[in-house]
């Protein structure tokens, strides 16, 4: 996670508060599995599931969804 946060530093590198926020992050969100991360949407009545962007520990999908 520490090379995520220094990735999107734009200000300069600060390894101590990237470190920090990293460790933040790994103590807050869940991290899952692509399959499981599918899985999930699938549940939520998502279909047309697609991975469109994954770059280090994240992950962007694109997904339909009927209408009620």
């Amino acid at each position: 996670m520490t090379r995520s946060v220094a990735f999107g530093d734009r200000d300069g590198l600060d390894w101590e508060k990237a470190e920090t926020t990293g460790r933040m992050m790994i103590e807050r969100l869940t991290l899952l599995s692509p399959a499981d991360e599918e899985s999930f949407l699938r549940e939520a009545g998502f279909t047309e599931i697609a991975l469109f962007y994954a770059a280090l520990s994240f992950r962007g999908w694109i997904a339909s969804v009927g209408r009620p």
